[in-house]
């Protein structure tokens, strides 16, 4: 059977020395991610923070949910 759970995710800017990427924070009851997923961030081709920011404003006002599979699921033929 396939097993799949929708999470609403709030797209952060988060820096490093000479990068940036964009964290996913889940926004459910519990703060956590399916199926035991620990994190989820994005790498990017920039390393300018506002190009970064503009990313994750672009995220935030267009993805309403993300959805993440069980390993080992599969559709019901």
């Amino acid at each position: 059977m396939f097993q799949a759970e929708h999470l609403e995710l709030r797209f952060k800017v988060k820096e490093g020395i000479g990068n940036v990427w964009i964290d996913a924070e889940p926004q459910s009851e519990n703060g956590g991610i399916p199926f035991g997923i620990a994190g989820m961030g994005l790498t990017l081709y920039t390393t300018s923070t506002s190009e970064a920011e503009r990313i994750a404003d672009f995220f935030n006002n267009n993805v309403n949910q993300v959805f993440f599979v069980k390993e080992g699921t599969k559709c019901m033929e």
